[in-house]
C-alpha cells in the first residue's frame, strides 16, 4: 500500500497512543482511537480530520514499523466496533494470542 506524508504524520502521533492501549491490557475501537488522538492533540488540524477509514491506513504504517523491528504487533489492539475484530488485514495472524502478548 503506497503511503503519504500524512499517513507516516499521523502513524508519528498514534504510535504513542497504540502503546498505551496495549500496555494496559485493553482493546479500543477505531473510533475510540480517534477520540482519544483528539483529545490529547487537540489542535491539530490533522487528528482533528481524522476518520475510521483512515485510521486503517495508518495503522498499516505502525504495523509495518513494528514488524521490521521484530516488535509485538501492537495494532491488533484496535478492532472494529462491531466485531470487536482488527481490521481483515490482520486476520492472517492469531490476533487473540497477539492482543495477549
Amino acid at each position: 500500500m503506497a503511503r503519504t506524508l500524512l499517513d507516516v504524520q499521523l502513524a508519528r502521533l498514534l504510535y504513542p497512543l497504540v502503546i498505551d492501549v496495549a500496555a494496559s491490557n485493553a482493546l479500543l475501537t477505531y473510533s475510540e482511537l480517534i477520540d482519544r488522538a483528539q483529545a490529547r492533540y487537540s489542535d491539530d488540524q490533522r487528528v482533528a480530520n481524522l476518520i475510521p477509514v483512515r485510521v486503517g491506513r495508518i495503522l498499516w504504517v505502525i504495523y509495518d514499523f513494528v514488524e521490521e523491528r521484530e516488535l509485538p504487533r501492537l495494532t491488533l489492539v484496535i478492532v472494529s466496533k462491531t466485531d470487536k475484530y482488527p481490521g481483515s488485514a490482520m486476520w492472517q495472524h492469531d490476533c487473540e494470542a497477539e492482543q495477549q502478548r
